[in-house]
């Protein structure tokens, strides 16, 4: 009866510390996998929301483009424009407190660009959701693998 106890009491106070420690608005709570190792994927934009409406015209301009993600902070933007394929290299990493996700490409000449960064709202296995602002519109980003 004692063990039982005492396991309940561990199990109640690791919900307790655990419940309110969520990096990302909409999750998840907890993971078992790195931040990193939850980014590094193949995604595309599932969703696009401009102010909480959906967006299809930004969806239309970002459907086809691939953006993969590996764990060494690297990886590849892939698009079709008209019947050419480009890929550009990209180099991604997270801010100090891992709230936002910073990316940047190289340019047709291979120099670095400016670093760009989203807000991050939630950082699953399958999915990256992230927050921009331009002037007083917010665009919400689903990528999904």
């Amino acid at each position: 009866m004692k063990k039982v106890m005492s396991l309940s009491a561990i199990f109640m106070g690791f919900i307790l510390v655990f419940s309110s420690c969520s990096t990302y608005e909409e999750g998840p709570m907890i993971s078992l996998k790195t931040k990193a190792a939850r980014v590094e994927g193949t995604y595309t934009v599932d969703k696009v929301l401009k102010n909480g409406q959906e967006d299809s015209t930004a969806m239309g301009l970002l459907s086809g483009i691939e953006t993969t993600f590996e764990k060494d902070g690297t990886g590849e933007l892939s698009y079709t424009w008209g019947s050419v394929s480009y890929n550009v290299d990209l180099e991604w990493q997270f801010n100090d407190d891992k709230t936002e996700l910073q990316v940047r490409t190289k340019d047709q000449s291979g120099d670095w660009q400016e670093w760009e960064s989203s807000e991050i709202i939630k950082l699953t296995d399958e999915e990256i959701w992230t927050v921009e602002y331009e002037g007083d519109d917010q665009y919400e980003y689903h990528y999904a693998e």
